[in-house]
């Protein structure tokens, strides 16, 4: 895997554990627990993550074996700059409509090892990558546009980052 690339991807993956590990002492009954109307469970959170890189995932694949992929240019490091700073400093963000609501039918274990075998196809995706297309779009951001594939791993990073307040929350036990 081409160094930068690894920085990003090591940052990304610190993340997943960060969560897990937030989570490692609930039981399948707490992690299903809403704390109200609306609102999500620890289950449905994790659910919503792991959709989100499975579903990056899959478009950085097709792009990847596309031939005509564009450079980036100035606008896509400030959309990426723009991405970052609202999931940083931005208390609650709504998911765009388009994404699929979390169900939380399954099991926090099954969440687990779905996360895990996401992470292991970015590994395979990623080696391979040569340092031609590190500057080129490849993921397509709902509201920001096209980011490149460091960037696109540094998203994930900062959304699953954006979840962490309200994953400790959800997981202190009364």
């Amino acid at each position: 895997m081409l160094p930068a690339l690894r920085k990003s991807f090591d940052r990304m993956e610190a993340s997943r554990l960060r969560i897990l590990q937030l989570t490692q002492s609930l039981t399948e009954p707490e992690a299903h627990v809403s704390p109200g109307p609306g609102e999500w469970s620890v289950v449905q959170v994790v659910e919503h993550m792991v959709t989100i890189d499975q579903m990056v995932l899959k478009f950085v694949q097709k792009q990847l074996a596309r031939e005509d992929l564009r450079p980036a240019g100035m606008r896509t490091w400030m959309r990426a700059m723009l991405v970052t700073m609202a999931l940083r400093y931005r208390k609650k963000i709504k998911a765009p409509a388009r994404l699929p609501q979390p169900a939380g039918t399954r099991s926090l274990a099954e969440w687990r090892n779905e996360w895990e075998a996401s992470r292991r196809q970015w590994r395979e995706t990623l080696e391979p990558v040569p340092e031609k297309l590190r500057h080129k779009e490849v993921f397509k951001h709902p509201l920001a546009g096209y980011f490149t594939l460091g960037q696109t791993l540094d998203f994930i990073t900062e959304h699953t980052l954006h979840h962490v307040p309200q994953v400790k929350r959800l997981a202190q036990k009364p």
